[in-house]
């Protein structure tokens, strides 16, 4: 997927989750190129799908890379891949969660003290183990594991509703199906 985004436009991506069934095999590429005073919002979440004998992790393969460009500059490179040959729950991978979700914000108006008052309201959220950073432009990355889906979203929300509010001077929206 190729985004262009001109000066003063906003995209808000929010897609339903990424579930992997028993043999998936999933690849995304997608390429954002912004001019400066453009916003993107994007959110993913990656779930480890249903198996017939109840494990999990029995996808093949689950990979999703994403470049974003600010003037034809590289400003931020994501590539996850997941291939469960190994031991998906262990330390440096998924960490004895089954859920994976990511949110990255780019905007002019994002600043630090924006991503503390994140950092602190997750901070108060417990169960999942989420981690926020600023990005070297106007923008930060949030990543969660958890152990659902529901979980998951329950916090890429709550930033998105933080954003839609302090950044973007609108009222949170509710997209979900269910």
């Amino acid at each position: 997927m190729d985004i262009f985004l001109k000066k003063g436009s906003t995209l808000e991506y929010l897609p339903d989750s990424i579930i992997a069934y028993q043999n998936a095999q999933f690849k995304q590429h997608t390429v954002i190129r912004m001019e400066p005073g453009a916003s993107f919002i994007c959110t993913e979440i990656l779930t480890p799908g249903w198996a017939p004998d109840g494990r999990l992790f029995q996808y093949q393969l689950l990979q999703a890379k994403l470049e974003i460009y600010l003037e034809d500059q590289l400003i931020l490179f994501d590539h996850v891949k997941l291939e469960p040959d190994q031991d998906m729950q262990g330390i440096g991978i998924m960490e004895g969660y089954t859920h994976f979700g990511t949110m990255f914000v780019i905007d002019d108006r994002v600043n630090r003290e924006l991503v503390e008052e994140l950092h602190e309201l997750f901070q108060t959220l417990p169960g999942s183990r989420i981690g926020v950073s600023m990005l070297s432009v106007s923008g930060f990355a949030l990543r969660v594991l958890g152990n659902t889906t529901q979980e998951v979203e329950k916090i890429l929300s709550l930033g998105h509703e933080s954003i839609r509010k302090k950044v973007l001077g609108k009222e949170p929206v509710f997209l979900r199906k269910y």
